[in-house]
Formats: structure tokens, sequence, C-alpha cells
């Protein structure tokens, strides 16, 4: 995703902190997350997403202390990213999560896409905002794959009983953030929004008060600085070390880390204490997550 560093100041009682917000989770414009196979494979249709039913390893007879996985775009390793095809295998795979970024079109339509311009992604040229979202849609996001209205992303979410991470990339109008939050209650999907951006998030609350929303930061964020954006603290996972996690988790917030790999970070991050990872190999770490939810038993 696009590194960037986004200054903004958060008061609690007498302190005031700024904090550099730089956008790790957010990589190079030019490259895709963690270049999975897909590129340059044939157009194929997005596999029907099913209800998944956790097996024997996800119904510990005694709670099981591993991290909730989150896709992170999506299965994006396996699959063209923010696409339904990323959504559908990474459902089918047992996500409990799935992570998706959301701009609006000329014409006021929320689409799942991480870029400001449909550039990296469909080979075209344009910004988001630019674009209608007919035009958005007519995009081949790689193999076959169209960028999805959020509508649809949020309707898969549903169905499979994943939580929808929404990302805001840019701080949505008052008509933008009324149109959100209608459409995520429309939905009956589970769901946090997120956002670097605090502005994005005073925006949805306004809209929705007690909208269930959540900070994410590249950068260390004080406790009781983080929860006055939500319960939710998205972080990456270089800020994280098991005091961080206890004093966050002191502070009320569910933390999750951004974005993990390989199962050494895995296992570092579950050992810290973090309640969620992010991941662009959701398989491989359903995988590992049930293999060690399975040992504790």
């Amino acid at each position: 995703m696009t590194r960037r560093r986004i200054r903004w100041v958060a008061v609690v009682g007498s302190v005031v902190m700024a904090a550099g917000v730089s956008s790790a989770c957010e990589r190079n414009a030019d490259s895709p997350p963690s270049a999975g196979p897909f590129s340059g494979q044939p157009p194929v249709a997005a596999p029907s997403p099913e209800r998944v039913t956790p097996g024997p390893a996800m119904m510990p007879s005694r709670p099981c202390r591993v991290p909730s996985g989150a896709a992170h775009r999506g299965a994006s390793f396996d699959e063209p990213e923010n696409t339904l095809a990323a959504f559908a295998r990474a459902v089918g795979a047992g996500a409990p999560a799935i992570e998706l970024d959301v701009h609006w079109t000329r014409d006021g339509v929320p689409v799942v896409i991480h870029d400001p311009t449909v550039d990296r992604t469909t080979g075209a040229r344009g910004r988001v905002d630019a674009l209608t979202a007919a035009e958005v849609g007519a995009l081949d996001a790689g193999r076959g794959q169209r960028i999805p209205r959020l509508d649809a992303v949020l309707g898969m979410a549903a169905r499979s009983g994943a939580q929808a991470l929404v990302e805001l990339k840019t701080v949505p109008t008052p008509e933008q953030a009324r149109v959100l939050v209608a459409m995520l209650a429309e939905s009956r999907a589970s769901y946090v929004v997120h956002s670097f951006l605090p502005a994005a998030l005073e925006a949805v609350r306004a809209a929705q008060p007690g909208a269930p929303v959540g900070l994410t930061t590249g950068e260390y964020v004080p406790p009781e600085a983080a929860a006055r954006f939500g319960s939710f603290f998205n972080v990456a996972k270089g800020q994280v070390d098991p005091a961080r996690v206890a004093a966050w988790h002191g502070a009320g917030l569910k933390v999750y880390a951004w974005v993990a790999d390989d199962p050494e970070s895995w296992e570092a991050l579950s050992a810290a204490g973090v309640d969620g990872i992010v991941t662009d190999r959701i398989p491989a770490y359903m995988v590992w997550a049930r293999a060690k939810c399975a040992a504790q038993q």
C-alpha cells in the first residue's frame, strides 16, 4: 500500500499527543500484496462462498488462545486483491474476518479498492472519484475479476458469517457517511469501520452514534488516545509487544496487528496477546491457527 504519514492530535484530559501515522499497511503503490501466484493466470470465475462450519479444532472443549484471522484485502496472496474471488477464497478457508478498502465513485457509490486510482490494479488510468460506478465496475481487476461494490462484499460477509473490517481511505462527506451506515445496517453483516484518518471515524460516528469504529495506525499510540477513536485498534506488527498489548487491553481495546504473513510472525504476535492478525495468506494462517488451537486441548 502507499506509504504516507498523517499528522493528528489526540487530547486525553490534559494530555496532548501528536503522532505521525505512517501507513506501513499501505504498500508501495507499484506493488501488489505479497506478489502471489495469481499474476498472469487466465480469467476464472469467483468461487461461490459457502457458510463455514468450524471443525473440531475450531470448536475446542476449552477456550483457544489463538488470534482471530483477518484476510487482508481478501486472500490477496492467492487472488487479485479486494475482489469477490479474493473474499470468497478467504471465507472458504474459514476466515473469521475479511479486511477491505473503500473509496467513493463520482456518482457516490462506495466501491472496494485500495488505491485512489485504478492504475495499479486494473491497468487503466484514472481516479476512482472521477469515474462512475459503472465505469469502475467495467474494469478488469485481474484474472477477469471486477472491482466490486461495497454492498456485494458485505452481502458475502453476511452470508458466510465473516466480519467485515471496512477501511475508509478518505474522509466521507456527510451524505457519503449516511449512505455507508445505511448500507452496513441493511447488509446485516458484522462489521467494524476503521481508518488511518480520525476524521473519517468521526464522520461515521456523526452519521450513526455508537457505530463500531476504530483507529488503524503504523505508529505507537498510547492506550487512552487510541481508545478515543473506538474499541477496535489495528496497529502495525512492529509496534506490538506484550506490555503494549496489555496496556491497550487495559484501555478496553481489541488489538489487531497488520500485516503478518509467516508462522514466525504469527507465533510472536500470538505470544504478545493480540486479538487478531491481519494477513495476506489467510488459508495458510487458518491451517496454522487450527493446528495451534488443537495443540492446546
